[in-house]
């Protein structure tokens, strides 16, 4: 019976072993991909615009083509009895984002993605610095990461629908291979598996915003 115990231990050792092996394999994988997502960040998003034709001067032998001149216009400012311009499309879709995750570059990747999406966007690394910038500013969407240091996902949720203000919709953002289960544990209103593309993160954004 102790032999038999003794070799049970063993396995169970050997499994532990391996199960840290395949979440560090795991890890390294996702940094590669978020790393790679990271450099290729500008063609991604098309931030690389062309100059307009305006703003180019054309040099060669014909000579120098110069910058159109502007016509001056009078503006005319507004009395104090015209109100207000209204707010337009875009200006109205823009939201205050809060992601929370320790993982840097993907912070620095959804962060500006979503900010060239017209959103204004602020990182915490774990749910005690989450807490924090929930009283600074109220968010109104929550990228949630589960697995970090200090203070975890659904500790940060328990905490964060005590305190008395409004509460934001949560997407969580985890790499578990029960990531919708997780997900309905602690009431998200959507669920990012990692790693994720940039077109399902503005897809889930916008569904969870308009619901």
């Amino acid at each position: 019976m102790g032999e038999a115990a003794s070799v049970l231990r063993d396995l169970l050792d050997q499994l532990a072993q391996l199960k840290n092996a395949c979440d560090e394999l795991g890890r390294e994988v996702e940094r590669s991909f978020w790393e790679s997502v990271a450099r290729d960040l500008p063609n991604r998003l098309h931030l690389r615009k062309p100059a307009t034709r305006e703003a180019r001067l054309i040099s060669g032998a014909a000579g120098r083509r110069q910058l159109p001149r502007r016509r001056r216009t009078h503006t005319t400012l507004p009395t104090t009895s015209e109100s207000a311009p209204e707010p337009t499309a875009a200006q109205q879709r823009r939201r205050h984002i809060l992601i929370v995750d320790d993982d840097h570059i993907l912070c620095y990747v959804v962060i500006q993605a979503l900010r060239e999406e017209g959103h204004t966007v602020v990182a915490a690394p774990n749910g005690a610095a989450a807490l924090a910038a929930v009283t600074h500013r109220a968010p109104d969407l929550i990228l949630l990461d589960l697995r970090m240091p200090v203070m975890d996902g659904p500790e940060f949720v328990r905490a964060y629908r005590q305190l008395p203000h409004p509460r934001a919709p949560i997407i969580t953002m985890t790499a578990a291979t029960d990531a919708r289960q997780w997900a309905d544990q602690i009431g998200a209103n959507g669920v990012l598996p990692k790693p994720f593309e940039l077109a399902d993160l503005f897809a889930t954004v916008e569904r969870v915003l308009h619901q």
